[in-house]
């Protein structure tokens, strides 16, 4: 059966160690297309061309389009910004950029229970002694709001969070071994994974917002770095 008579949102995750692409109608029905393999700009559109396919959909029913922008693999946040933005001109659509750590941050809010206001600190590792940071607030739509800038930092700049603050990423060991003191309670440290789901469903929420780009403004984030990529 066709799927082309409702609105779709198509999103694409290739900056994440694992990449993957998703198709996600109003927030609800969704579908998963992992790449296990080197990631490539061909590889990326056949694994597009695969999910539209896979449930009869036309791209004149996506109306918006989300891409990883980042912090992450370089290669694949280029890869992914230019794909969105030729599908975006081609197409006809607008684009949302989704950094990882909201992403993240989304992910660890759905884990937890889709708590309103909770405050979720993303840490990711970065190389060397540096780590990707973010902190966010949590409306009850998943949507993170920023309490401070996002950025990249060093180990020895990052503040122990309160007890009360979830944390989700793996940069949060890595504080663990570096700093004896940490001892923030385990029921509120995940590890939880992003797809392009996460992607998607964030994407969803700023196209109804309104806060939807130009193709020619989609780019990876100013924090990015080579340095997995």
């Amino acid at each position: 059966m066709s799927s082309s008579g409702r609105h779709w949102i198509l999103a694409i995750d290739s900056a994440s160690r694992y990449s993957s692409v998703a198709l996600m109608n109003h927030g609800e029905d969704v579908y998963l297309e992992s790449i296990d393999q080197p990631l490539s700009a061909t590889l990326l559109l056949q694994r597009i061309d695969q999910l539209l396919l896979r449930i009869d959909l036309a791209p004149t029913a996506i109306i918006a389009l989300g891409f990883n922008c980042g912090p992450g693999s370089l290669t694949g946040a280029r890869i992914g910004a230019a794909m969105i933005q030729g599908l975006a001109w081609g197409w006809g659509k607008p684009v949302v950029a989704v950094s990882s750590l909201e992403a993240s941050a989304y992910s660890c809010w759905r884990n937890s229970g889709c708590e309103q206001d909770i405050e979720i600190q993303v840490l990711l590792p970065g190389g060397r002694d540096e780590l990707w940071y973010g902190a966010f607030v949590m409306d009850q739509v998943g949507q993170p709001h920023p309490l401070v800038p996002e950025r990249l930092c060093r180990k020895d700049e990052i503040e122990l969070p309160r007890a009360d603050c979830r944390l989700n990423g793996g940069g949060w060991d890595i504080i663990e071994t570096w700093r004896k003191d940490f001892n923030h309670p385990r029921g509120y440290r995940t590890l939880c994974q992003v797809d392009a789901t996460h992607f998607a469903a964030l994407t969803w929420q700023r196209w109804l917002n309104g806060s939807a780009l130009e193709p020619e403004d989609a780019h990876p984030s100013v924090m990015q770095q080579p340095i997995i990529g």
